[in-house]
């Protein structure tokens, strides 16, 4: 998004205390920074990435050397992806008047909750939500992974069928990647039947499968994944118009993935509130590790504001939230997706 017009001026400068602000802001239940773990900005909007040819992994050469022989020369293929940020960005206007109104009605400090700095939130939080869409749409696709590396999983195997054996399943998923998965994504539908299911209650708990449920920690650490991702996020089903009908952002399936942009620490499961982005620091020494998948980011979210006086009987303050990225999933053969694991 240019915000620059052709005469020069800039018509949205950049705001550092509201940027300050909605760059800390957290949601509990997205895990699209989580899954597919954002690069530092890369300074231009093009980027590229490289797919190594797989066999160059595996294939063990003979390393003999003579003592005065020359050692066997080895050469690694791979496929340069060129890829490019698309911009994304979201404005409202807040009129003075209402801040004014806003500032007369709050009768201490702790009341006042400036109405800017509430529509730069309400802007982030949608432009969060299209992000999480976006995630999920990629992760939960069965074109995300190569045709060994999915499966739709039917009637007597899903997770709300009681003599279905969801470990069995997982550990399918878990050893047929390229590398071991270290995150495990459900959709909230696929989390809330799991955790219940009575194999799942008797490994975790010890008992007869007939009482409790699981908690993400102890579902990683029998898994042994850093993390269990569940993405709770709902968005409106219906048309404009209509009466507001919600769905889950992210549906009934699971991926198991191999994340290999971000240090893990900790114990497995990642700690409590892990669906914040805080717990875990950013891979920068070494980007040659493989991962299914990253975004690429050119500007990180930001804000933007101006004041126009022409309009409204005070003039009006005008908000923009915008960001430039790209979600790639870069290593098909790093993950494992079961779809439709519920009815």
């Amino acid at each position: 998004m240019n915000t620059n017009s052709p005469s020069g001026a800039t018509p949205f400068p950049f705001d550092p205390a509201r940027t300050a602000i909605v760059q800390e802001y957290r949601e509990k239940g997205m895990i699209a920074d989580r899954v597919l773990p954002p690069t530092p900005p890369l300074g231009k909007t093009e980027f590229k990435y490289f797919k190594y040819k797989m066999e160059d992994a595996f294939v063990v050469p003979d390393a003999e050397m003579g003592r005065k022989g020359m050692p066997h020369e080895v050469e690694f293929e791979g496929e340069e992806v060129v890829d490019q940020c698309i911009n994304y960005g979201l404005r409202d206007s807040v009129p003075q008047q209402d801040i004014d109104d806003a500032a007369a009605t709050a009768t201490s400090a702790m009341e006042w909750a400036d109405p800017v700095d509430t529509a730069a939130l309400f802007l982030t939080h949608l432009l969060k939500l299209n992000r999480e869409v976006r995630v999920a749409n990629l992760v939960f696709n069965t074109n995300s992974y190569g045709a060994d590396y999915r499966m739709a999983v039917g009637n007597g195997s899903r997770f709300d069928d009681a003599d279905s054996d969801p470990w069995s399943l997982l550990e399918t998923g878990m050893n047929t990647p390229l590398q071991r998965p270290n995150i495990a994504v459900f959709g909230q539908e696929a989390w809330s039947k799991f955790r219940a299911h009575p194999k799942v209650l008797k490994a975790v708990h010890g008992n007869d499968g007939d009482a409790g449920l699981a908690t993400r920690r102890a579902v990683a650490e029998e898994l042994e994944v850093d993390e269990v991702l569940v993405g709770r996020s709902r968005i409106a089903n219906n048309k404009e118009g209509q009466p507001l009908a919600l769905k889950r952002a992210w549906g009934k399936s699971v991926a198991l993935l191999y994340r290999g942009a971000f240090l893990g620490g900790g114990k497995p499961g990642g700690k409590p509130g892990s669906e914040g982005t805080m717990e875990l620091e950013m891979t920068t020494t070494d980007r040659r590790n493989p991962t299914f998948g990253f975004t690429g980011i050119y500007l990180p979210l930001s804000v933007h504001s101006r004041f126009r006086s022409e309009r409204g009987a005070k003039g009006e303050h005008e908000v923009l939230v915008r960001e430039s990225c790209k979600e790639v999933v870069s290593g098909k053969e790093f993950g494992f997706y079961f779809s439709t694991v519920v009815d």
